[in-house]
């Protein structure tokens, strides 16, 4: 019993030694294999819980992101609620949906694009509902939606961001098409 006690202390020592960079990370690697007989059971319990919870948030993350377009859009159209009420919703939603992009971006996660794309889509639907509601002028709210599609153009050349570009010049040709029939 005495001699599992003492691997135990070493691995854990080795384990405190390679989180806190006391050692280079692979002699602790190889020490780490040398005492657990090449099985990997020397990584912590913490850490393997820690990465398995990371990727647990990540996913409802990424799950929460893809419903805000739906229920925004049912927020929008429901007449349930005040606009104001709708309003807060929606600018709560840019929020989330902006928060969610720069935590991506940060952890240099490939959702970051995803969020950006939905957080574009939600100030495209505010500023339509923001103009269907208080300004009632049809040409009015073409041109909004040709701002918002403009300042996409503009985003996705300083991002360089090539889906962004061509979904903004296809939305444009859309509206310019709506406007002409």
């Amino acid at each position: 019993m005495a001699e599992e006690d003492r691997i135990t202390t070493i691995i854990n020592e080795l384990n405190y030694w390679k989180r806190n960079k006391m050692l280079p990370a692979v002699y602790c690697d190889y020490l780490l294999a040398l005492y657990t007989n090449g099985d990997g059971s020397g990584e912590d319990e913490q850490v393997k819980h820690a990465k398995k919870r990371r990727s647990t948030l990540t996913i409802a993350q990424f799950i929460l992101l893809i419903l805000l377009l739906p229920i925004a859009i049912l927020v929008i159209y429901s007449t349930f609620f005040q606009d104001y009420i709708q309003l807060g919703v929606l600018m709560l939603f840019i929020l989330y949906s902006f928060w969610q992009f720069r935590g991506f971006k940060l952890r240099q996660n490939s959702f970051y694009h995803l969020s950006f794309a939905i957080f574009l889509l939600l100030i495209f639907l505010t500023t339509i509902f923001l103009s269907n509601t208080y300004i009632v002028i049809n040409w009015f709210t073409e041109l909004v939606m040709i701002m918002n599609f403009v300042c996409w153009i503009i985003v996705g050349t300083k991002m360089e961001l090539k889906y962004l570009l061509f979904a903004s010049i296809f939305g444009i040709l859309l509206v310019g098409l709506f406007f002409v029939l």
